[in-house]
């Protein structure tokens, strides 16, 4: 006859259970910083203020101004060698010159209250430096030549004194022609909009 099997105590025959390892505790990556290549922020991340950019044929910059541009030349692009120029570039409406067929004074007192400025700090490259420290030499020699001229050769000779009055603004005119390196197409409370060099304006990222 077959022997028979005593059955298995219920407790021998369980199995022990063995609990799942608890999942490891991961730190999340840290966010790096906004890419940046030369102080200008990427397409796709947001905007810094302290930055010059390209929007159609002008550079804008957020007010109150930017005193870290390129280290370019604004009309060639070339290297500037951290030669810097600051200004304080102005703009008025159009329709302040309007005023003028009032009177001199209400034309002064609407451009001053309708006046906008903002600061920039530019870069030139040494032909151009060359070129703007001629442009004050000359704006200098024509007014102070040009005031003398008038003075001493008034009473005696009113053509002369005349040449020298009109040469004198001529070089005025002429030197700041070669003086002025950006012009203000636009400014209002938030941006300001300058025309620049095209090379430069090329090299510039979009807003």
């Amino acid at each position: 006859y077959p022997r028979k099997r005593s059955p298995i105590p219920a407790a021998a025959s369980a199995v022990p259970k063995v609990s799942a390892p608890a999942p490891l505790q991961t730190t999340p990556p840290l966010q790096a910083d906004p890419p940046v290549v030369a102080g200008y922020a990427m397409p796709g991340h947001p905007m810094q203020t302290n930055i010059v950019f390209r929007e159609d044929d002008v550079a804008v910059v957020f007010q109150p101004g930017c005193l870290d541009w390129p280290d370019r030349c604004v009309h060639c692009n070339e290297p500037a060698q951290g030669y810097r120029v600051n200004r304080t570039l102005s703009w008025n409406p159009w329709w302040v010159l309007l005023t003028f067929f009032c009177s001199v004074l209400v034309l002064l007192i609407v451009a001053m209250v309708t006046r906008k400025s903002v600061k920039v700090a530019y870069g030139l490259c040494l032909k151009h430096k060359k070129q703007r420290h001629i442009g004050i030499a000359v704006s200098w020699v024509g007014l102070i030549g040009g005031l003398i001229l008038l003075f001493a050769f008034m009473d005696v000779n009113e053509t002369v004194g005349a040449f020298g009055c009109g040469g004198g603004l001529v070089a005025i005119i002429v030197g700041l022609f070669m003086i002025r390196s950006l012009r203000a197409k636009k400014i209002d409370d938030h941006c300001a909009y300058i025309k620049v060099g095209r090379p430069f304006l090329e090299s510039l990222p979009r807003r």
